[in-house]
């Protein structure tokens, strides 16, 4: 995955891990998969926001969604 979005593995394992835990504390995870590219350049940031999550960990999850979306 990390290879194929030329996105270093660390940075797709931070995002990851921040994925489940931070999106995971607040309400069920939705698959990557089950979201539309466009909505979730919407979603991430309002909730990432809404957490208080820096630019950074948006920036994380953001490359770790889109990637799993399309592995």
């Amino acid at each position: 995955m990390a290879e194929a979005h030329g996105v270093r593995l660390e940075v797709l394992q931070r995002g990851h891990g921040l994925y489940l835990t931070q999106c995971g504390s607040c309400h069920e995870l939705i698959a990557p998969d089950q979201v539309e590219i466009s909505d979730w350049h919407l979603v991430v940031p309002g909730m990432c926001w809404n957490a208080g999550l820096t630019r950074g960990d948006e920036a994380l999850i953001l490359k770790y969604v889109l990637a799993a979306k399309s592995k």
